[in-house]
């Protein structure tokens, strides 16, 4: 009994896993028994056909279809080989996504048999959900970067400040949901898939946490790829691939063979997918025109942001957007969870005049800003930073993308 159970759970595996390689934003199927519809009229090649009746097709429908706002969805087609039914395509065309408010939209989908001669054509209404993905757009400027020795939590791997001058971009409102992340990656790795009451119905949107900073490359690629952007990152050592499936299985350890490969990671010049914030970006962003520890000013309030011991943090992510945005309409910048920027940490700043920094060209610890909903108030100031190993995936840490 037990081997027939694990041979019918493989067998059913194989089958989802297969239509998820033809279509990812498919997520389940649930079936629909068709009836007995019109008779087949003569063919017109001298053979009467009439006494065959034509029947509507066993369809197994696609339901829980995800698509991202701004999503180019175009004609898709995909086989469906199932055992009991007849064999076919699935069709669906839809315009751009335009997601406002509208969270839910329908489509029609059509499901064309390989034998039209004894099944009709069905079609069916199906529901597509909208997820978000608001840029803002941060405007050109310059800002003096890092902590001055007279601010209260001064420490010195924050300074010296200095000058920086940034073009404009644009960054994600939020940091990257659950669902948002699933929808692009396939999985969830998050430690923190439930709510708190009150703030949300939906834990998918909750940000998604331990992610390793070599999975945010793998995401930021294959999102850019379904927004039809050129992907942002390439790998020298795998022939200078933009696609993720050519790198392989990410590094997990300090003394894994790929880590110097993944390490040797590049932007590629002109491309215009979506990436990690470079440090000073996200300070930039974070600060808003601000030069006070918080965008909200000097101390810590309501509005400020999710850290131990304020609004009953309770250690645990909260639904991304509750509090209010900081003057550029970015959520979430000061505490929730800790976010992974491009550059190498380094313990002090050179304290010269940058124009677009990227960083220091070699590390072992990536930057991380923000702080959690585990850290201290003086530890989500907008200057506030600290390195981590890219290969962990910490449950205090996610992440936000940004577009040149």
């Amino acid at each position: 009994m037990k081997k027939k159970i694990f041979i019918c759970s493989v067998v059913t595996a194989l089958f989802i896993c297969f239509m998820s390689c033809e279509n990812p934003i498919i997520k389940s199927w649930w079936e629909e028994h068709g009836n007995v519809n019109d008779k087949i009229v003569n063919t017109g090649n001298g053979v009467d056909n009439s006494n065959i009746v034509k029947v509507d097709p066993i369809v197994d429908w696609p339901v829980g279809l995800k698509g991202i706002s701004g999503q180019k969805l175009k004609t898709v087609t995909i086989p469906c080989n199932r055992i009991g039914t007849t064999d076919g395509t699935f069709t669906w065309t839809t315009p751009n996504i335009l997601l406002k408010n509208l969270r839910k939209q329908t489509y029609n989908v059509t499901f064309t048999p390989d034998d039209t001669l004894h099944y009709n054509i069905a079609t069916k209404n199906v529901e597509i959900t909208v997820i978000s993905l608001n840029m803002a757009r941060i405007p050109a400027g310059n800002f003096l970067m890092g902590t001055s020795q007279s601010e209260p939590w001064y420490r010195p791997e924050e300074g010296p400040q200095h000058p920086v001058t940034l073009d404009g971009f644009y960054m994600s409102e939020y940091m990257v949901t659950q669902e948002l992340y699933e929808t692009v990656m396939g999985k969830n790795p998050s430690c923190y898939t439930y709510h708190i009451n009150g703030e949300s119905e939906t834990p998918e949107q909750l940000p998604v946490d331990s992610v390793k900073w070599y999975d945010t490359l793998v995401f930021c690629n294959k999102l850019s790829i379904m927004m039809e952007l050129t992907p942002a990152y390439r790998i020298p050592a795998f022939n200078n691939s933009t696609d993720p499936l050519d790198w392989g299985k990410a590094p997990e350890g300090i003394n894994d063979p790929n880590l110097p490969l993944w390490d040797a990671v590049e932007i590629v010049p002109g491309s215009n997918g979506y990436r990690l914030p470079t440090e000073a970006q996200w300070e930039y962003a974070c600060r808003a025109g601000t030069t006070t520890a918080y965008y909200t000013g000097n101390i810590v309030d309501y509005n400020t942001g999710w850290c131990d011991g304020f609004h009953g943090s309770r250690m645990i992510t909260h639904k991304v957007g509750l509090l209010p945005a900081n003057p550029w309409g970015l959520y979430d910048m000061h505490g929730n969870l800790e976010e992974w920027c491009w550059d190498w940490y380094s313990n002090s700043y050179s304290g010269a005049s940058q124009i677009n920094p990227m960083g220091p060209s070699a590390g072992t610890d990536r930057v991380i800003r923000g702080g959690s909903y585990s850290s201290p108030a003086n530890s989500i100031r907008s200057a506030h930073r600290y390195g981590f190993f890219t290969y962990p995936n910490w449950e205090v840490i996610g992440f936000r993308i940004i577009l040149p």
